[in-house]
């Protein structure tokens, strides 16, 4: 149970190891980016050798409007337009499924 909101930014040993003057200690942060390691690795894996590799018709479509909306930007705007591009395909798309 979190007390504060600044609680869940706190870092805490949860196995003390010290080696000399070096603390060696295995925190909450640590075990964390531990976590997500293990699970980028296992779903990696996952994808990997499950041969699902072939793209579904949904990625497929996203990747061609992805890739029109792109090349529209460029050829209207200009190469200096790349930096306000998540900005635009964003409300390209909120527009798109508006209902």
């Amino acid at each position: 149970m979190l007390f504060s909101p600044l609680e869940q930014f706190q870092i805490y040993p949860l196995i003390n190891f010290q080696l000399g003057f070096i603390d060696l200690s295995f925190t909450n942060s640590s075990f964390i980016i531990g976590f997500s390691i293990f699970c980028f690795l296992f779903c990696f894996d996952l994808i990997l050798f499950s041969k699902k590799l072939i793209p579904k018709s949904w990625q497929l479509l996203f990747e061609t409007i992805y890739l029109a909306l792109v090349s529209m930007i460029i050829d209207n705007i200009g190469e200096k337009s790349q930096k306000f591009f998540p900005f635009i395909f964003t409300l390209f798309f909120l527009f798109l499924f508006q209902t």
